[in-house]
């Protein structure tokens, strides 16, 4: 199983950032976030298609496809920024679980579904 730190580590050896070292850091940061969104947009629209359609205009892999460059992106943008997936995975389900404790705690007493 791939973690978020071996992702990262694999999208990091694709970037762009090592194929054009005269760009300011903060150019290449903007640019990674950036094509983050321009990825997402992407995701909308394939799931939108897959949704409606139900799958006749494209393909559930292709929706999987578009999540990993989505994936690719958030990693590209993180890795720019000096931080690491594993730890935006951390402060996410800190914060999560802080947003939601009483969801969390019912569904922790109801058991799984």
């Amino acid at each position: 199983m791939t973690t978020l730190d071996d992702l990262q580590a694999r999208c990091a050896r694709s970037s762009l950032r090592k194929t054009q070292p005269w760009a300011p850091q903060t150019d290449r940061q903007a640019m990674a976030a950036l094509w983050l969104c321009a990825e997402a947009g992407e995701v909308a629209d394939a799931v939108r298609r897959w949704s409606l359609t139900e799958g006749d205009t494209i393909t559930l892999a292709e929706v999987r496809d578009e999540l990993g460059d989505v994936l690719w992106c958030l990693s590209e943008c993180a890795t720019l920024l000096g931080l690491t997936l594993e730890e935006c995975a951390a402060a996410q389900q800190v914060k999560q679980e802080r947003r939601y404790a009483d969801v969390i705690a019912l569904h922790d007493t109801e058991g799984p579904t």
